[in-house]
């Protein structure tokens, strides 16, 4: 099975500049749409930079650049992966200049080899599941409102101050909290349903398009990246006021199903909002013929109790005001807490600081060892090297000796082949041996008288006194008196 994914990102019509960054095939988008087919495995990702924070399009930037080098399979602990992206965003931003505590959120679709999805959740940007027309949310918002619904009540998540309310909980990035990565499973493989869609999207769209919303746009009969840019142009008509993003991701099988997904239909356009706002009446309508309709029969009981249930409403309404009202304010402790609250984040981003510290210090350790270490290998591979040069010179040397004992062996008389030999044997100074031979075989003046002298054996007799008395036979037949 093949992918289609579509992806849209855009600064809106507020922001000066767009933090939003979105991940398809590999590559990054911070401005415009970007379409690509793929087949599994792949990951295709949102991240919304932090705008409380300094720098959150480079925190947004770097923790998509570290997501697309993961090579996901079934068999990788994606969750470790992106911890350890949380790391390297967090040290870049104390490293860098002015980007100290830079954050993003991270939502995420990966699939693995054999086709099963997994959404991977930091933050408050969302994942939806659009199948069989209506829209299902798969992440969990992890903002300070959600925090309070899911730990404390209603009421208590009313009276938060509704900027506050957005407020992140998770990210990644921040120098304060790790992460709480949340990895949730698909339940079915994504393509069971023909209109299976997996829709990610920034809180710029969450925040100003309602859900009832993206089912009437996702049911609008046009190509996915049409329906996706008109969602998210909504959000901007709604009173979006954040940078907008969207990716849709749509399984298909054949070419057909896929010329279905893309193909334009020139010259039709669709307002959006118009189709919208007609539902909206026309739901109205039917909401009000039901209730005119189940009402008749109880009209006469529900004219006289109106009046007792209204005075109710309006006595515990007055009793909830009054609670709250006689509750005190604590100024003194709430900034108490507050004081702490900046001093206890002070501390761990000196905390923090000291462990990049600590921790370059001792890579730059390793890294003058590993140095030190070349620097020892080099040393010894060039006194190998020499030393292998010194024998080769000697082995040299010493060929060019033997060839020269060679040669003057060539050039011996005969009467001095023999002569030598023994007197290699014996190790005896053969020069002197060579002399008294060519006193005799070379002189004119001796060999013109034809006088033999004789050998003088008297300086080799002490030196081979104790040779064998063959040799010495051999040595007197060869110098003897003639």
């Amino acid at each position: 099975m093949n992918y289609y994914i579509y992806g849209y990102t855009s600064k809106g019509d507020v922001r000066s500049e767009n933090e939003d960054r979105i991940l398809i095939d590999g590559k990054i988008r911070n401005e415009g749409s970007r379409y690509s087919i793929v087949s599994a495995p792949f990951i295709t990702a949102v991240c919304d930079g932090v705008g409380g924070e300094k720098a959150g399009e480079l925190a947004a930037q770097t923790c998509l650049e570290e997501l697309a080098k993961v090579q996901y399979r079934s068999d990788v602990d994606i969750k470790s992966e992106v911890y350890d992206i949380h790391k390297k965003v967090k040290k870049s931003g104390v490293i860098g200049q002015g980007t100290l505590n830079m954050q993003t959120t991270l939502c995420a679709l990966a699939v693995d080899e054999k086709g099963d999805g997994m959404c991977i959740n930091v933050g408050d940007s969302r994942m939806y599941r659009y199948v069989n027309a209506a829209i299902r949310q798969i992440s969990t918002d992890q903002s300070y409102r959600q925090y309070i619904y899911e730990h404390g009540s209603d009421g208590e998540v009313s009276r938060i101050d509704p900027k506050l309310q957005n407020a992140i909980v998770s990210s990644i990035g921040s120098l304060t909290n790790d992460p709480e990565i949340e990895i949730i499973p698909l339940v079915t493989r994504l393509g069971k349903e023909p209109d299976d869609m997996i829709i990610i999207v920034s809180d710029g769209i969450s925040d100003f398009v309602s859900e009832q919303q993206l089912e009437i746009g996702m049911g609008l009969d046009l190509p996915i990246g049409q329906k996706l840019e008109a969602i998210a142009q909504l959000a901007v008509d709604n009173g979006g006021v954040d940078n907008i993003s969207i990716i849709g991701i749509k399984p298909y099988i054949t070419k057909q199903e896929l010329d279905a997904l893309t193909t334009e239909e020139k010259g039709k356009t669709v307002n959006i909002q118009k189709l919208i706002a007609e539902t909206d009446e026309l739901g109205d309508i039917l909401t009000f013929d039901i209730n005119e309709i189940l009402s008749k029969p109880k009209q006469e009981n529900m004219q006289a109790d109106t009046p007792i249930k209204e005075e109710t409403e309006m006595e515990t309404a007055d009793e909830q005001i009054n609670e709250i009202q006689a509750e005190p304010l604590d100024i003194e402790a709430i900034t108490q807490e507050a004081v702490m609250a900046v001093e206890m984040s002070a501390e761990t981003t000196a905390q923090t600081i000291r462990e990049i510290e600590q921790q370059e210090e001792l890579e730059q350790q390793e890294l003058a060892e590993q140095e030190q270490i070349a620097e020892e290998t080099v040393e010894q591979e060039e006194t190998k090297a020499a030393e292998l040069t010194a024998s080769e010179e000697d082995q040299e040397q010493q060929t060019d000796e033997i060839r020269l004992e060679t040669e003057q062996e060539r050039e011996l008389p005969d009467e001095l082949v023999e002569t030598k030999s023994i007197a290699d044997e014996f190790k005896v100074d053969f020069s002197r041996f060579k002399d008294n031979v060519e006193n005799i075989t070379t002189s004119e003046e001796d060999q013109q008288d034809g006088e033999k002298k004789q050998l003088d054996f008297s300086f080799h007799t002490v030196e081979l006194s104790h040779q064998s008395a063959s040799s010495l036979a051999r040595l007197e037949k060869l110098f003897g008196n003639k």
